[in-house]
């Protein structure tokens, strides 16, 4: 769609593939939302046109819910907003993308996502890399999120340690082998710190991410606290995968600079590998 677009609008910046979005500043935007939706490429496009006293955030949610994952949003805005524009666009952006993969998962019935995890954590449970570790890092699932609770009952984790991460700030988390649990912040069930084992980052051995969203290269969308970013990079000595629902899968990952990627995403249907990556 990019070159048809491009041609159609020789003056518009664009901001995003997912959805297509667009941003025309003034001088090239004096057509009416008729005139521009008859142009090749924006036949069914969402117009979104900016005046100086628009709330840009709501106003941006909006047309992003109206043009879905699949179309295309055109903004139009004064020469002047520009700059503002692009500050303010890639976050709200990943935060409209994440939400909405939040709601597809949870979309699905329960009954299907708890046979989607069991396919999941069957495959998982065959791949080399959680067969060759002997300490593993999973998390304990909370609302749509795809529940790995079965994993360590499966023959194939026999001999395994299973660690999970707790939250000891805003910023930092560690992994403990739970001696008991209670409900933390938000109802999310963790470890008690004092009745628990502390594992050290680089004593893992395989770690398995939650997140709201992957691509097919393996790039990774969390909930946007940024914990597993952080920490993954101490894990030294561990191989790094995601659990996820196809659900969940977007084109592309608007990755930044600090997210980390994954080597592997293993869903109910197939196992992704990080072309970046040298599995075994």
């Amino acid at each position: 769609m990019t070159e048809p677009l491009n041609a159609a609008l020789p003056g518009a910046e664009r901001l995003a593939e997912t959805p297509a979005v667009l941003f025309l500043p003034a001088a090239e935007n004096a057509r009416s939302p008729a005139a521009l939706q008859a142009l090749p490429g924006l036949e069914r496009a969402v117009i979104l046109r900016l005046d100086a006293a628009a709330d840009f955030p709501a106003a941006l949610r909006a047309a992003l819910d109206e043009a879905g994952e699949n179309g295309t949003l055109l903004i139009l805005g004064a020469a002047e907003q520009a700059a503002s524009i692009r500050a303010q666009f890639r976050p709200l952006w990943r935060k409209w993308l994440r939400r909405r993969k939040i709601k597809a998962r949870e979309a699905i019935p329960a009954p299907e996502r708890e046979a989607r995890s069991a396919r999941t954590v069957a495959l998982l449970a065959e791949s080399a890399v959680f067969q060759a570790a002997r300490t593993v890092m999973i998390y304990d699932h909370v609302g749509g999120e795809l529940s790995l609770d079965a994993l360590p009952r499966l023959p194939a984790a026999a001999g395994k340690r299973f660690c999970y991460p707790l939250c000891v700030s805003k910023t930092e988390m560690i992994a403990m082998v739970p001696g008991a649990w209670k409900l933390g912040a938000y109802g999310i069930r963790e470890p008690v710190r004092e009745r628990s084992e502390e594992v050290p980052p680089e004593a893992l051995d395989l770690v398995i991410c939650p997140g709201t969203a992957f691509d097919e290269d393996c790039r990774r969308m969390g909930m946007g606290g940024g914990y597993y970013d952080r920490y993954l990079p101490r894990c030294v000595n561990a191989r790094i995968v995601m659990a996820a629902f196809e659900a969940q899968k977007l084109p592309a990952v608007p990755a930044d600079p600090w997210d980390c990627p994954v080597e592997m995403v293993f869903t109910e249907e197939r196992v992704y590998i990080n072309p970046n990556t040298i599995t075994g």
